[in-house]
């Protein structure tokens, strides 16, 4: 539990500076707080990945980065469920699938952001 709380107030503070010291458009800040609601909260449910829509929506051509988060939000959570049960390393893996994609997410936001300030 220390690690998970020293990671989430280490998100929040970045996600804080991004949104205060860098100045960054207001547009933008929709999408990283959906994220990084999703990803900071401690009763978060995986339905609640379906937020995340209006974010893929609003881009007119996805890169990489977004085919790869988008595909794995759309993975049944039955497959999951059988997968992450087999070993502890794919209960880390399989257990926390759709946090990989809101961290995914989470990065190409913030990397398009910080291409756009050069």
């Amino acid at each position: 539990p220390e690690i998970g709380v020293a990671l989430g107030i280490s998100l929040l503070i970045g996600i804080l500076f991004f949104i205060f010291i860098k100045k960054i458009p207001q547009t933008a800040v929709h999408g990283i707080g959906i994220i990084s609601s999703l990803l900071l909260s401690p009763i978060a449910w995986t339905g609640y990945t379906l937020l995340t829509i209006p974010i893929f929506l609003e881009k007119e051509k996805w890169n990489i980065p977004y085919w790869i988060s988008s595909l794995i939000l759309v993975t049944p959570f039955a497959i999951i469920l059988n997968l992450f049960q087999t070993s502890f390393l794919n209960f880390v893996f399989w257990g926390w699938f759709y946090g990989w994609a809101l961290v995914i997410l989470l990065g190409v936001q913030v990397w398009e952001l910080r291409n756009k300030g050069n």
